[in-house]
Formats: structure tokens, sequence, C-alpha cells
């Protein structure tokens, strides 16, 4: 059930697999780090962006002057983790301070893809996988994502 249209439903049965830092120590300290691996559905990733945006429903909810949630902006998150293809893992959802939803996919500290989503269907992501980094503009003209931040996706694995 969404907050977003609370008619529409949905079944989600993939997982992801992220790495989690154990301790804020643990993230700074490089290759040698230690992580732990958490499974999420599809579905929890969509609860989560729905807790995200539960919290910054109101203006300068973190305190930092921060814009209210765009709600179009989630719902095309939404649309987005709902429709990824099965063998991409489900992203990390969150909230830029202008309120665009974000999508994540970390797999360590040189294996990220972040995307802003805009309410006008255009997406803006940076990735730094390895030694490489990338950003631009993507614009989502369907239900899923454009191929160049698949294929990001793919590779933080």
């Amino acid at each position: 059930m969404s907050i977003f249209a609370p008619e529409a439903q949905a079944s989600y049965g993939t997982v992801r697999t992220v790495f989690v830092p154990r301790s804020a120590f643990d993230y700074w300290t490089g290759p040698s780090r230690r992580e732990m691996s958490v499974t999420l559905s599809r579905g929890e990733s969509v609860h989560e962006l729905h807790d995200v945006y539960a919290e910054r429903r109101d203006e300068d909810a973190d305190g930092y002057g921060s814009a209210v949630a765009d709600v179009a902006s989630f719902k095309l998150a939404q649309t987005i983790i709902e429709n990824l293809p099965a063998g991409l893992p489900s992203p990390e959802p969150g909230v830029d301070p202008d309120g665009e939803a974000t999508l994540e996919w970390h797999a360590g500290p040189r294996r990220v893809l972040s995307v802003s989503v805009g309410a006008d269907h255009v997406l803006r992501y940076a990735a730094i996988l390895g030694d490489e980094s990338t950003s631009g503009r993507a614009t989502l003209d369907g239900r899923s994502l454009p191929e160049v931040v698949s294929s990001l996706a793919y590779r933080t694995r």
C-alpha cells in the first residue's frame, strides 16, 4: 500500500544486499573496514521511502532549512523501485535538501550510485565505481530507470 496512492498495491519479492559499515569510524578507514550484509525486499525499500517522506512533510523538518518533501518526486521514486529489473538490488531511499527523493546503491566506500529523482522526470546521478567517477542527467520516460542509470546501478554490486 502506498501513502502516495492508497489504491495502489504491489507484490514485492526481490531482495537486495547492501553493505553497511559496523561503525562510523569503520566507514572512514577505507578498504580494510569490516562490513555486514543486510538483505531487504522491494517492499521494505518502498516502506523506507514512505518513512523518509513522512519525516520531511513539514518545512525545515531537519532543522537546517530543508524544503518540504516533493510528493511528485516521491511518487516517481516509488514507481522506479517497483519496476526495477529482477537482478538489480533495491536502492536505499533518501531525500535531498531541496525535497527531491533520492535513491542510492552502496556496495562499499568506492562503489556508490546516488540518483536524485526530479518531479520533472529528470534524474540527476553521480557514481563512484572504484577509481572511476561519473555524473549526469537522464530523463525518465517510462516506469523504469534509463539504461545509463541502470547500468551504473548494476556496477555497484
